[in-house]
């Protein structure tokens, strides 16, 4: 990240199997490097972490209305 602080991350999930309803949420941006402050999230943290400010916002299925719904913005 120090090399290059562009980043994304996926975080996908299974709402329930019957029915079928998967969804995730995408997060793009640019990472910021902290030497300390991890720490205070908990006991156990390392204490170096980072953040990202994000550019891009991308999600679904996370509307129960309609399940296969997708829904990005820019930021």
């Amino acid at each position: 990240m120090q090399a290059n602080p562009r980043i994304a991350v996926v975080i996908d999930d299974l709402a329930s199997v019957d029915p079928w309803r998967p969804r995730m949420i995408e997060v793009r941006g640019v990472a910021e490097v902290h030497a300390t402050g991890g720490e205070s999230i908990g006991q156990g943290f390392d204490p170096e972490m980072f953040r990202i400010k994000p550019k891009r916002i991308v999600a679904f299925g996370l509307d129960d209305a309609n399940v296969f719904s997708m829904n990005a913005r820019s930021v």
